[in-house]
């Protein structure tokens, strides 16, 4: 079971925090949370229900350019490729222009490749 911890002086940051002295906290997303932070509106909706037989993985940089380069003024792009941009900066590109920066793997197919793997 999940603690839940009520919020007291000092437990809070000076960075605008979401919660205020007497909040209490859970370490699960409840109904109705706004979260997690470092996703679009768009990517929390896609993942707000947990899938079974899924999980996600992030996608290579090279399917991330692929994807993001229609998207992208062709300088804007050449300079993504020509000067090795990191994936951070390229999954940030993705988000601005709502590009999904995961895909979802289905579970069972990823067994198998691990089984496949490991020979058994």
């Amino acid at each position: 079971m999940m603690r839940v911890s009520t919020m007291t002086e000092g437990c809070l940051g000076g960075f605008n925090p979401l919660l205020q002295i007497g909040n209490l906290q859970s370490m699960v997303w409840n109904e109705g949370d706004n979260g997690p932070y470092c996703m679009q509106q768009t990517e929390r909706e896609a993942l707000k229900n947990d899938l079974r037989n899924f999980k996600y993985r992030m996608k290579s940089k090279q399917q991330l350019l692929n994807e993001l380069e229609p998207k992208c003024n062709r300088e804007e792009f050449q300079s993504l490729v020509e000067n090795n941009a990191p994936v951070k900066k390229i999954r940030k590109l993705c988000r601005a222009r709502e590009i999904d920066w995961r895909k979802a793997v289905e579970v069972t197919v990823e067994i198998k490749k691990n089984l496949e793997v490991l020979k058994i």
